[in-house]
């Protein structure tokens, strides 16, 4: 739900235990256990397709019972900064890997272009030369390789919009909400 007045989109997660928001295989202690994928994936999905300039608001919802069985200010404020982190890790990971990804295209379109150069000057100043010919195939074959290749890594590159999702979802604020049964 967007709260217009604030210009934010409010993502309501309701548990019935802080357990909800951790993996259920990882018994570890709440600092370093692992997030739930479900957890994240509902946040996700309540977020997407909303308008970029939207700050994203997570409001975390229990039940009264929870909040006077195991919650406290510390216990809260661990959870925020685990869910913060993983998605400022998930962004830092989708800028490295559109970076890696279009430096290795240019890589390979540079150098497709280095060998189709070469092949022109090869060929023009090596008439009636077997060797050089066989090289100027193979070099040849190489350079088409090179271009279409890095061509196909620039299609399959993170998008821009992935990447502001991730910020946005980096940078969202969280809150927690008890509920009177």
């Amino acid at each position: 739900m967007i709260s217009k007045a604030r210009n934010k989109l409010e993502v309501k997660i309701y548990i019935d235990s802080i357990d909800d928001i951790y993996s259920d295989f990882d018994i570890r202690d709440i600092e370093i256990r692992t997030l739930s994928d479900d957890f994240i994936a509902e946040i996700k999905k309540q977020s997407k397709g909303f308008e970029h300039s939207s700050q994203i608001e997570i409001i975390i919802i229990g039940s009264k019972l929870l909040e006077l069985r195991g919650r406290s200010r510390q216990v809260e404020q661990v959870i925020r900064q685990r869910i913060r982190n993983h998605f400022e890790a998930e962004y830092n990971s989708l800028v490295d890997a559109r970076k890696r990804k279009i430096f290795r295209a240019f890589f390979f379109i540079v150098t497709g272009l280095i060998c189709f150069i070469s092949v022109k000057y090869i060929s023009k100043s090596s008439d009636g030369n077997t060797f050089a010919g066989i090289i100027v195939d193979l070099v040849t074959f190489y350079s088409w390789f090179a271009m279409w290749h890095g061509i196909d890594l620039l299609q399959g590159i993170v998008r821009i919009q992935e990447i502001r999702f991730g910020k946005q979802l980096s940078l969202s604020e969280i809150h927690f909400k008890f509920l009177n049964n």
